[in-house]
């Protein structure tokens, strides 16, 4: 019975393999040979439900894509709306940025942070220079995630598990907990200065930005320098076989080559990304790299049309570094990011005092008016009163007089007599 169970648990095994190397293999053939929007993305995404037990059911599928639609919906409103006001731009962007890496962080969706950051990085940032090919994107994503949902029913419907599949076992609970608070701000500070040179210097390399977008969302969701460095490399590795890949079909182009290219590392990485370890999410990174980077450097898209291949590939390159970098400059330096915190929670507070003193102001002003008007008054008051004082001076030195007057009179009187 378990030797039963074994050899039923190693044929799902193989299955569920050969399912993920068939369907990415295809997905990514069909997209270069028929070229929509932002093919590349189609088999990546398939990617993450051809690692779950079972694919996505037809209910879940659609509140998936209708979120996904009012999402990207979101970010074609900034687009529009918000774009012709620069410094408004800048702060919705910044602001939408650390909600989504708070999200992130916090232990949300995967993709639903990775459409945040395609709605609040990708699509304005892209759109400034041309609203069209935001407009592309955006229906690309879209299309690319329906082409996933329905890939992965072909999948499962070719090669199904042998046995009834069983849910998938929780994620262990990392060593390190996060501050998702912590964290959002830190990746905020990593992408924050992408988004400022976008926006000042008008680039619409949309390779580089999905890319980054991709390692930020990763990032957004790790606690610690060991487990960042992990994405990191796996990420930059990834990017190594995708370019050496893309130069070997430079050198010999070929449709057969290109699809036996992808279908060997798909299978090669689907044994450690279905083994359930802690690695097995590292493999899929640097898969997911090397579907981004490659099929975007064959089918680039946008402002990425107008450069030579080895120019999105140095570009690419150089997004990877400046993420490496800042981000583990930022957590060697993240001691120091709780006082930060702390100073910016007291600076939060005095601005809140001076709110309320200004609600004061009006009442305050009042006050000072009466004041001042009784202040007006006193100088009457006391002319008043001095004029008092003196009349009655006046009457006290008659009556003095008066009475002075009578005595001597009487005086005189009493002499005569």
């Amino acid at each position: 019975m378990a030797t039963d169970v074994a050899a039923t648990a190693g044929r799902d095994a193989a299955r569920a393999r050969l399912r993920f190397a068939v369907v990415i293999t295809l997905g990514f053939g069909l997209g270069q040979l028929l070229g929509w929007p932002l093919a590349f993305l189609a088999p990546v995404l398939a990617a993450t439900f051809l690692r779950m037990p079972t694919p996505p059911g037809l209910t879940a599928s659609l509140r998936l894509l209708a979120e996904t639609a009012a999402i990207l919906l979101l970010g074609m409103a900034i687009v529009y709306l918000v774009l012709p006001y620069p410094l408004v731009a800048v702060v919705v962007i910044v602001v939408g940025l650390a909600l989504a890496f708070r999200l992130g962080a916090a232990g949300g969706s995967a993709l639903t942070v990775l459409l945040l950051l395609v709605a609040l990085l990708i699509l304005p940032l892209v759109g400034q220079s041309s609203p069209q090919i935001a407009n592309v994107i955006a229906g690309g994503f879209l299309l690319n995630l329906a082409l996933a949902i329905l890939l992965s029913w072909l999948g499962f419907a070719i090669l199904p598990a042998t046995s009834t599949p069983q849910p998938m076992a929780a994620k262990a609970e990392p060593a390190e907990s996060i501050d998702a608070d912590m964290a959002a701000l830190k990746m905020t500070l990593v992408v924050t200065p992408i988004a400022l040179a976008y926006l000042a210097f008008g680039w619409s390399m949309v390779l580089t930005l999905l890319f980054s977008a991709i390692m930020a969302q990763q990032l957004s969701a790790v606690s610690g320098l060991q487990a960042t460095k992990a994405i990191l490399i796996a990420n930059m590795g990834g990017a190594a076989i995708a370019i050496a890949a893309y130069f070997l079909l430079v050198a010999a182009p070929s449709v057969p080559l290109m699809l036996a290219l992808v279908f060997a590392m798909a299978l090669l990485v689907s044994g450690p990304a279905f083994a359930g370890t802690p690695a097995s999410d590292l493999w899929a990174s640097a898969f997911s790299a090397v579907l981004v980077i490659l099929g975007g450097s064959l089918a680039p898209l946008g402002g990425d049309a107008d450069l030579k291949a080895i120019d999105r590939i140095a570009q690419i390159a150089l997004a990877g570094v400046y993420i490496v970098g800042v981000y583990t400059l930022i957590e060697i330096l993240s001691p120091a990011l709780p006082r930060l915190r702390m100073r910016v929670d007291r600076a939060a507070a005095s601005l809140a005092r001076a709110r309320r003193a200004l609600v004061n102001v009006p009442l305050q002003l009042s006050r000072a008016k009466a004041y001042l008007a009784r202040t007006r008054l006193l100088p009457g008051v006391a002319r008043s009163l001095i004029a008092r004082v003196r009349a009655l001076a006046v009457r006290l030195r008659r009556t003095g007089r008066s009475a002075g007057g009578d005595a001597s009179t009487s005086s005189r009187d009493t002499d005569g007599n």
